[in-house]
């Protein structure tokens, strides 16, 4: 597939799907206090689908200006699918499971599976990737608890608490 159709379907893809995204954060509940309408939980996923249609948008223009007609890398990768049903997963998962464990697991079966793709095969060999996973499954974790403290804490805008966890808790 010529590198100029492949943009332009990913860039269409993703732009509808930023979209969709946007529209149904707004259906999470605030559990914030805060009279600022910054200040509610869906805000974290419309930072998030906003920045996705920029970037889309960005793609879906610089394709159609240059129009590359060489032959490029095939549209569908498993990585390519992985990526879209991940980040599909992850918003939605965040009315359920909340934004820590959604945002936790996310990040580790991502950066675990870039992280394989990277290497050769000699090093797929010999790679301990249950040791790899949970190194950056303990990252993540960090990563989301600093999310977490400055969305919260510095910016009072409370991210999606789950109704799983509303559930167990209350």
């Amino acid at each position: 597939m010529k590198n100029f159709h492949k943009d332009l379907i990913w860039s269409v893809l993703l732009i509808v799907l930023s979209c969709a995204i946007y529209s149904y954060s707004g259906t999470f509940d605030s559990v914030s206090e805060a009279v600022h309408p910054l200040a509610k939980s869906s805000v974290y996923s419309r930072i998030w689908a906003v920045v996705l249609f920029v970037l889309a948008l960005t793609l879906l223009v610089r394709t159609l200006k240059s129009r590359d007609e060489a032959k490029g890398a095939p549209l569908l990768t498993f990585a390519s699918i992985l990526s879209v049903a991940a980040l599909v997963l992850y918003l939605y998962g965040l009315d359920y499971l909340g934004f820590a464990p959604c945002t936790a697991v996310f990040l580790t079966v991502l950066i675990t599976y870039y992280h394989w793709l990277a290497l050769n095969a000699e090093e797929r060999a010999n790679a301990r990737m249950g040791v790899v996973a949970v190194k950056y499954f303990m990252m993540s974790a960090a990563l989301t608890a600093i999310f977490y403290f400055i969305f919260g804490r510095v910016f009072s805008v409370y991210l999606p608490l789950g109704t799983l966890v509303e559930y167990l808790v209350y």
